[in-house]
């Protein structure tokens, strides 16, 4: 992700790119929606691939951010980052598997409404919702001069 290089790791803590959040917290949230795009994918190549993740947000999906960042706050900020990274190669994989007309097929993501599909969610609610944090990212940076 572009907007955190050169940021030096002493402010990776630093709280203010959102009202809670430091960088660091931001990737652990992204991480965490690398999970949700996983399951969502492979869910699509195998309807019996467990959705831990998927199962937390409906559970308390207000919730769910919360807790994500809190069981990430004590790790070394690289380990957040190759949770990220790894994750997200695993998601770019699993794209390629998926055939076209299935990331296309409505209904696939019941719990956004009957008429959305997985290339909805993967656009809209993954690539939009990444990009939203790295402009935060980024409108920090400017404004601390990092």
């Amino acid at each position: 992700m572009q907007a955190i290089n050169g940021l030096p790791p002493g402010d990776w803590k630093t709280i203010g790119v959102t009202a809670q959040w430091s960088v660091k917290d931001v990737i652990a949230h992204l991480a965490s929606y690398e999970h949700l795009a996983e399951e969502v994918l492979g869910q699509a190549l195998n309807a019996s691939t467990p959705t831990p993740f998927l199962q937390a947000m409906g559970q308390d999906y207000e919730g769910f951010n919360t807790k994500q960042t809190a069981e990430r706050q004590d790790w070394p900020w690289a380990k957040v980052i190759e949770e990220y990274q790894q994750t997200h190669d695993r998601v770019m994989g699993l794209i390629t598997q998926v055939p076209p007309e299935k990331l296309r097929e409505v209904g696939t993501i019941p719990w956004e409404g009957k008429e959305y599909s997985i290339d909805d969610y993967l656009v809209y609610a993954h690539y939009g919702h990444k990009r939203e944090h790295a402009a935060q990212i980024k409108r920090w940076r400017q404004a601390a001069g990092k």
